[in-house]
C-alpha cells in the first residue's frame, strides 16, 4: 500500500526550491545593470527605462566644454592664418596691381598726347609763344618736383608707420586669444583630465585650417584679384572733370571753353 508523506514534514530531508517565474523577475528587476545600460535606470511604476539625471547632466557638461573649447581653438587659429595672409601675400599683391593700374592711366594719357588734337595745339600761333614765354619766366618744374618726392616721402614714413602699428595690432589678436585657450585647455584637464581632448579638438581644426586656407587663395587669387571694380576710362573722367570742376573755380575767366557738358566732380 502507497504510504502518505507529509512533504512538509521535516522528517523528509528534502528541501524544495522556489520556483516561482514572478520571483525570478522580481529579482531582476532590482538588478539594474542585467539588462540596462549604466545610463538608464528602472522606474518601479511603469517599468520603462528613463534617462539617469547624473550621467545625463554629465554628457551636456562635457558637450558644452567641449563646444566652448572648439570655438576658441578655431578662433585661434583663423586669426593667426588671416594676419598671415592679408599682410605677407594679399597686400604686396594690391600693391602691385594698384601701380600697374596707375600704369595704365598714364598709358591711356599717352594716346590723348599722340592723338591729332596734340598736333592740332602745336600747329596754333599761340603755341610758339607760349614756349618761349616759359623760356623767359624761367619756369622751373624740378622745385616742385622736389616738393611732391620730399612729400611723399614724409607721407610713406607715417603711412608704414601707421600699417605697422595695424599689423602688430594682428599679431596680438591671435595671442591673447591663443593664451585664453591654453588657459581654458588646462583648467578643464586639471578639474576633468578628458583623455585626448586636446589631440582629438587640434587634429580637426588643423584639418579644417588647411581647406579654409586653400580656399582663401583660390577665391583670392581667381576672383579678388582678377575682379575689375572700375575701369581705366571711369578713373579718368573721374579725374578730367574733377580737374576741370577745381580749374574753373580759381579761373572762371576759362569756363568760356565750357558750352554743352558742365564738369561734375562726382564718383558714380
Amino acid at each position: 500500500m502507497l504510504q502518505e508523506i507529509d512533504i512538509d514534514s521535516k522528517q523528509v530531508g528534502l528541501e524544495m526550491t522556489n520556483t516561482n517565474s514572478h520571483s525570478n523577475l522580481t529579482s531582476l528587476q532590482d538588478n539594474k545593470s542585467c539588462y540596462l545600460s549604466p545610463r538608464f535606470f528602472s522606474n518601479k511604476d511603469n517599468h520603462q527605462p528613463q534617462q539617469d539625471p547624473i550621467h545625463y547632466v554629465f554628457t551636456w557638461k562635457y558637450y558644452i566644454i567641449k563646444l566652448i573649447f572648439h570655438i576658441s581653438f578655431h578662433i585661434t587659429l583663423l586669426s593667426t592664418l588671416e594676419p598671415l595672409f592679408f599682410f605677407k601675400y594679399a597686400v604686396p599683391m594690391e600693391r602691385t596691381m594698384f601701380y600697374e593700374q596707375l600704369g595704365d592711366f598714364t598709358t591711356y594719357q599717352h594716346q590723348l598726347f599722340e592723338s591729332h588734337d596734340s598736333q592740332n595745339i602745336r600747329n596754333q600761333p599761340f603755341y610758339a609763344a607760349f614756349i618761349q614765354f616759359l623760356q623767359y619766366e624761367g619756369t622751373n618744374a624740378d622745385p616742385t618736383l622736389i616738393a611732391m618726392g620730399n612729400d611723399a616721402e614724409q607721407a610713406e614714413k607715417e603711412n608704414d608707420k601707421y600699417n605697422g602699428d595695424l599689423e602688430v595690432m594682428g599679431y596680438m589678436f591671435p595671442i591673447y586669444c591663443g593664451s585664453i585657450t591654453l588657459t581654458y585647455y588646462l583648467v578643464v584637464q586639471y578639474l576633468y583630465n578628458y583623455k585626448n581632448f586636446g589631440i582629438q579638438v587640434l587634429g580637426e581644426h588643423i584639418a579644417l585650417m588647411i581647406f579654409v586656407a586653400a580656399y582663401e587663395l583660390w577665391f583670392f587669387t581667381h576672383v579678388i584679384l582678377k575682379y575689375h571694380p572700375f575701369t581705366t576710362e571711369q578713373i579718368m573722367d573721374f579725374m578730367m572733370n574733377c580737374l576741370f570742376v577745381r580749374l574753373y573755380e580759381y579761373y572762371p575767366e576759362i569756363r568760356v571753353i565750357e558750352h554743352n557738358e558742365t564738369a561734375i566732380c562726382n564718383a558714380n
